[in-house]
């Protein structure tokens, strides 16, 4: 809140008394989604890189043919 990043709403009942308090964390919310979407590219990443090593592992299959006498 001294950051700006939360907004708290206070809510009253129609009789006077207080209900709890509502929390918006929008501004914060649009502050870490850099740090989100570099973390998703990173995963990303990590994922194409895995798949790239098991492609190369894969044995290369050949089709042998028999010799006819």
């Amino acid at each position: 809140m001294k950051d700006g990043l939360l907004d708290r709403v206070e809510r009253r009942d129609v009789r006077g008394g207080n209900k709890t308090n509502i929390y918006r964390l929008t501004r914060l919310a649009e502050k870490a989604k850099p740090f989100a979407l570099e973390l998703l590219e990173e995963r990303e990443a990590r994922k194409r890189g895995k798949a790239e090593r098991q492609r190369r592992k894969r044995p290369l299959l050949r089709l042998l043919r028999s010799k006819k006498s």
